[in-house]
């Protein structure tokens, strides 16, 4: 019980971080922030994510990572309804877990990192796609709880979209972000 009144103090300290750092990149922008607005990069994404997963993969740092290639498709389309559902509607991470265990019947690690990584990868594109429809131009990258000492190398430093090391996520359950850098 104590873990997990833990883990859900730890996702709402997460969500709320989230938004935090969207309404201050719109104020960086200086865009009203819509909330609607900012889920359309991630809506467009979807799309092409749908055909990725029904493919049988998703794209880490370019590469095709075929993590699907013993699921049905009937399993591959309710992984991407539980993920875009999670995206679009806003639920935290630990709900989406909750929905990979209930329907899957996977071990909570397993469900976890899946709901952290490919709902962080559908942010990403979908926040890149944002960002660059606004005219940004350079990014600096932020540091989630506990980097890994690849993304510590990144970290707190300023790239434009052609000096960006790596695309995020760069790794299974990474929780690095970037914000826009204005003059």
């Amino acid at each position: 019980m104590f873990e997990k009144s833990r883990i859900d103090t730890l996702v709402k300290g997460a969500s709320k971080g989230y938004l935090t750092g969207t309404q201050t990149a719109y104020k960086r922008l200086n865009k009203k922030f819509i909330a609607d607005d900012v889920k359309d990069g991630v809506t467009e994404f979807l799309k092409t994510y749908k055909k990725q997963l029904n493919d049988g993969y998703t794209i880490i740092q370019g590469e095709k990572v075929f993590w699907l290639r013993d699921r049905t498709l009937a399993e591959r389309q309710k992984i991407f309804d539980i993920i875009s559902e999670g995206v679009t509607q806003g639920k935290p991470p630990i709900t989406v877990k909750q929905e990979f265990q209930d329907y899957f019947g996977m071990q909570k690690r397993q469900a976890e990192r899946i709901a952290r990584t490919e709902t962080a990868y559908v942010q990403a594109n979908g926040r890149d796609d944002h960002y660059k429809r606004y005219g940004v131009e350079r990014v600096k990258w932020l540091l989630g709880p506990n980097p890994c000492p690849e993304c510590l190398d990144y970290g707190n430093k300023i790239y434009t979209w052609d000096t960006l090391p790596k695309s995020q996520p760069v790794h299974a359950n990474c929780s690095c972000d970037l914000a826009p850098v204005l003059d």
